[in-house]
């Protein structure tokens, strides 16, 4: 006997609806007037796999606590960096999975690649090694800073500072490497279901549930350059841009062919 899956039904949104998500998204030419060149091909619901992982986590200040994240089984199985996994986390639809219910036989379903816990042990990893280069560009920075003079210059730099091109230089890549670094452990405290200010200093993955799958809304936009997917939310009452599948679609042909043999199979 097969396991009954488990999932969100799709709340599917009417025309009108649709075309006025899609519309900012339509690719245009022409100067004065601009007007599209994409039009919808062909529309479909796709349920993707999803993992609920529950995990311990620890805080700089000593605290400790449990969250709870859901993890796309498809898209995470495509993701190269930590960046690309981290958009593959929804802290959202952890807390909406208790409303799954058995799907229809005929729901077009795309089988896991992966499982959450694998998934969240890597971003654990990851996560660990970023902290710690954070810390070592931190004082890189506040050493670049510390040399923005130079020594020749120090009786000068009393009255008009003279900075080192080398130093400024240092001083500038180091801030933009560390501005990427901060930007990419508050999106992964957010999609763990965290404050993005939170310091943390350890996960550990305990257990999942799952797969349990969700509905999104797939639209083909065929144009000059071809046919490209953009995905829409239908778990809900009310249909959002699935900015993350899109994306990641849009960069990973790979992926994009997948999900195309999903649907026409």
């Amino acid at each position: 006997m097969s396991r009954a899956r488990l999932g969100i039904k799709a709340l599917e949104p009417p025309e009108e609806q649709v075309r006025a998500l899609i519309r900012p998204l339509l690719k245009k030419k022409g100067l004065i007037k601009r007007r599209p060149v994409e039009e919808v091909a062909f529309r479909a619901v796709l349920y993707f796999p999803y993992d609920i992982v529950d995990f311990d986590y620890e805080l700089a200040d000593g605290s400790r606590g449990r969250g709870r994240t859901a993890i796309n089984l498809v898209l995470a199985a495509s993701a190269e960096d930590p960046r690309e996994l981290t958009l593959c986390l929804r802290p959202s639809y952890a807390r909406e999975a208790q409303r799954a219910s058995e799907l229809p036989g005929d729901a077009r379903l795309v089988g896991p690649k992966v499982r959450g816990l694998e998934v969240l042990r890597r971003l654990a990893d990851a996560r660990a090694e970023v902290e710690e280069f954070r810390s070592r560009a931190g004082r890189a920075l506040a050493d670049a800073r510390r040399k923005t003079i130079l020594p020749q210059y120090q009786i000068v730099s009393l009255f008009v500072p003279v900075p080192s091109i080398q130093a400024m230089m240092a001083q500038r890549s180091f801030s933009d490497l560390y501005a990427r670094v901060e930007a990419f452990v508050r999106e992964l405290n957010s999609r763990l279901g965290l404050e993005e200010e939170v310091e943390l200093t350890a996960i550990e993955p305990r257990e999942q549930e799952g797969p349990i799958y969700f509905p999104s809304l797939v639209l083909g936009l065929s144009g000059p350059e071809g046919t490209r997917l953009v995905f829409l939310d239908i778990s809900g009452r009310e249909p959002r841009l699935d900015v993350e599948a899109t994306y990641l679609c849009s960069i990973k042909p790979g992926l994009r062919e997948e999900l195309q043999g999903a649907l026409s199979a």
